[in-house]
């Protein structure tokens, strides 16, 4: 499981680090991305911090055995947060929609919720947080990375990325409470034009970010 973790957030750390840092924030990755089975559940309610928390993760459980939920109107999850945690189903595995990657999604949020101490790598007054992402813009940024990756994932060349980006913008909905999807769509559609794309991601969603024209979906 550590592998399969390092393998699907690798290019995101290799695009977002520095070559002396990746190897350091890839194991931080590792520790918090845990797979909840029978074998630790237990464990994992017990150790919660919050009694919510403790709450949806043993709904998680039952939805991964397909047993009925703590409450009729719980909703099945097949992943969540706490802090700089994250715990997944094993139904992660066979999730329907493919372009859905929740483990890449909740680890581009370790990566701005941690400092870099937590990752064993020094602090400054001005580097004091892993990924400076602003705050307005944490949403955005994960689900930017999300998309990014599957695109990265199934493209053989720049073109590729192009048109896979606009497919993805498309075809996935967003919820309006959470993020802006124009906006989204605009900051995949930038990165997939780039050859460093994971920085254009930074610096779109980054707290010294001023912006910049973007790519519209029917340009």
């Amino acid at each position: 499981l550590h592998e399969l973790t390092r393998s699907k957030v690798t290019p995101m750390v290799q695009g977002l680090f520095p070559a002396a840092e990746r190897e350091a924030v890839l194991r931080l990755v590792e520790r918090s991305v845990i797979f909840v089975t029978g074998d630790n559940i237990e464990q994992l309610l017990m150790n919660r911090r919050w009694n919510h928390t403790a709450w949806m993760l043993a709904n998680l459980h039952l939805g991964t055995l397909g047993a009925d939920l703590l409450e009729p109107d719980a909703k099945r999850l097949v992943g969540l947060s706490e802090e700089a945690m994250c715990f997944v189903s094993p139904l992660y595995f066979s999730d329907p929609d493919p372009t859905s990657d929740f483990v890449v999604h909740e680890v581009a949020h370790i990566l701005h919720n941690c400092k870099r101490r937590t990752a064993g790598l020094p602090e400054t007054r001005r580097r004091e947080w892993l990924l400076d992402i602003a705050f307005h813009k944490r949403e955005t940024f994960a689900y930017a990375c999300e998309f990014y990756a599957w695109v990265l994932e199934h493209s053989p060349n720049a073109a590729a990325r192009r048109r896979l980006a606009v497919e993805i913008c498309r075809k996935t909905a967003l919820s309006y409470n959470r993020v802006e999807p124009q906006v989204v769509a605009d900051i995949v559609l930038d990165a997939a034009q780039s050859r460093a794309g994971w920085k254009v991601i930074l610096h779109r969603c980054g707290n010294s970010s001023r912006g910049r024209p973007s790519s519209r979906l029917g340009g």
